[in-house]
């Protein structure tokens, strides 16, 4: 499925996220390995959140002696997001405890912006975590991540995603410091399309519901007309 993108940017690139993660443990003064905590002494910071070890009134997931917790910020203002929908993944483990073949953890942050608690019987490496923000819901997902002509990526985008399911709507944001949008989740396979702020766009402009329910219709109307039959097109291979 390929994003229609707008705007003065040369070049859009969906991309998946990929990459390695490493794991060091240091050795003592014997040379035997020191353990590793099971909690987080200290907040790590990660794209888009922080790991912390405050585990106060968490919900748990999983089993074993390592506990993960996360702090969601919001991309605009940094600040901890509040009863924000997320989207959790690892690029190096399998979640035991996430059954859909795409491995997203889908939660609801709390109050103060903090996942649920997650518990592993091995040590997880910090920069190894994908935590954003979530659009929608479901077992079908899609992020996207805009870079330029030189492939480097594009941070602070205002884009929208415009998700053509059974009630066509669009989310939007800011992409992060690595040029990604939010995770748009579905029930259904449907598609997804990529709208960045173009320069003729009002600052603060503010656009009736009503009149983006309309104009998402339409747009999703227009893309099957040239793309064939909804039902014909399906999302790409699943992403972390």
């Amino acid at each position: 499925m390929t994003p229609a993108c707008r705007g003065a940017l040369a070049a859009l690139l969906v991309m998946a996220l990929g990459g390695c993660a490493h794991r060091t443990r240091h050795a003592g003064p014997d040379h035997s390995p020191v353990p590793l905590p099971a909690v987080p002494a200290a907040e790590i910071a990660i794209l888009n959140g922080r790991l912390t070890g405050d585990m106060d009134a968490a919900t748990l997931l999983g089993n074993g002696p390592y506990r993960y917790r996360f702090v969601l910020l919001d991309v605009r203002s940094g600040e901890p997001a509040a009863n924000r929908p997320y989207a959790l993944s690892n690029r190096d483990h399998r979640l035991p405890f996430v059954i859909e073949e795409k491995q997203v953890y889908q939660g609801l942050t709390d109050s103060r912006g903090r996942t649920d608690a997650f518990a592993f019987d091995a040590p997880v490496a910090a920069d190894s975590w994908r935590l954003r923000e979530r659009f929608g819901a479901g077992p079908f997902g899609e992020q996207m991540r805009l870079v330029d002509a030189e492939d480097r990526p594009v941070a602070g985008m205002e884009y929208a995603l415009l998700i053509c399911d059974a009630s066509p709507h669009y989310h939007r944001g800011i992409t992060d410091a690595d040029g990604n949008t939010g995770y748009a989740a579905t029930a259904t396979a449907a598609p997804i399309i990529l709208g960045v702020r173009g320069s003729d766009a009002v600052e603060g402009e503010d656009i009736a519901p009503e009149e983006d329910g309309a104009r998402a219709l339409e747009e999703c109307q227009r893309h099957a007309e040239n793309e064939g039959s909804p039902a014909a097109m399906t999302p790409p291979p699943p992403v972390g």
